[in-house]
């Protein structure tokens, strides 16, 4: 089931939806959005989503706040008559340029930057331009100066796209790494997985259970099962911190057909991005397993074993 469909054609330079965007406008929309785009194309199940280009973030660091306040009204207006939830996720697609112009994109093969830059969850359309400036003012974290420091030893120029989506719910969640590069079972199939959203699982906050399978078969070689007490859920406009309720906190958040659609669903978007690839998926009961985003696990890049 491919959830993004039917939407009404963009009349501008500053968000774009499925049907516009092409190679041409990826270097002003990032790795994030333009991947989830490929998985649209190829038919895989992600939330109905629209990509704000860099140009917006342009018009907001400019100060041009009458022409930037116009945009969100058109952005609003778009996302209420092509029926978007009232729940939504604001996620980074950063783009970086050294002094040559050399473009870095977040989530590419050489470098993921994950946890570099900002995320607004469970954001209602009414609140949307809170949540965007949000994401943009991390540009001020020194947190940010510093990893960019660390890793490239200079000063780069930042630009933030973001990429909006429907956020639904989650039963459950999981992070899947297609090709494990860690030292326990490297080159298994790794699924990390835990009930609610995926936001505590993805920064380690909340520690879920954890499945090792052969790439070749399917099977599971080991499994280890946590003790689940809180998980993420929705809350008005926010995601907030609850109990797992008792009678299923020492049982495993994955079914065997779970693990086995997982498997499947992870070979096969490994195989359309033709490299080794970091998943992050929700389940919900009514769309089944949603692709939220995907890219590249970078230690395949150089290591082949």
């Amino acid at each position: 089931m491919e959830i993004m469909e039917g939407c009404t054609k963009v009349k501008n330079d500053f968000f774009y939806n499925c049907a516009q965007i092409n190679t041409d406008v990826s270097n002003l929309i990032g790795n994030k959005s333009y991947n989830t785009f490929l998985l649209n194309s190829k038919g895989f199940n992600v939330p109905k989503s629209v990509f704000l280009s860099t140009k917006l973030f342009d018009i907001y660091t400019s100060n041009d706040i009458a022409n930037f306040d116009k945009i969100i009204l058109l952005l609003k207006d778009y996302l209420y008559s092509n029926n978007f939830s009232n729940s939504l996720a604001i996620r980074s697609s950063a783009i970086l340029f050294d002094n040559n112009g050399k473009i870095i994109k977040e989530d590419s093969e050489t470098l993921s930057m994950a946890g570099w830059f900002k995320s607004n969850l469970n954001v209602s359309i009414n609140n949307i331009k809170d949540a965007i400036t949000d994401c943009y003012s991390i540009i001020e974290s020194n947190v940010l100066k510093q990893n960019i420091e660390n890793h490239f030893h200079s000063h780069l120029k930042i630009k933030i796209a973001l990429l909006v989506q429907d956020f639904y719910e989650a039963e459950k969640s999981a992070v899947i790494f297609t090709k494990n590069q860690y030292s326990y079972y490297r080159g298994s199939f790794l699924i990390n997985s835990t009930y609610g959203a995926c936001n505590g699982l993805v920064s380690g906050e909340i520690t879920g259970d954890t499945y090792w399978l052969n790439r070749n078969n399917s099977l599971v070689i080991k499994k280890h099962i946590s003790k689940k007490n809180k998980m993420y859920i929705n809350n008005f406009n926010d995601i907030v911190l609850a109990e797992v309720p008792q009678n299923i906190q020492d049982k495993e958040s994955l079914s065997s057909s779970d693990i086995e659609n997982l498997f499947n669903l992870g070979i096969s978007i490994e195989n359309a991005f033709n490299f080794p690839q970091d998943i992050e998926l929700i389940y919900n009961p009514s769309n089944g397993w949603i692709v939220v985003q995907t890219r590249p696990i970078n230690y395949w890049r150089d290591n082949n074993d």
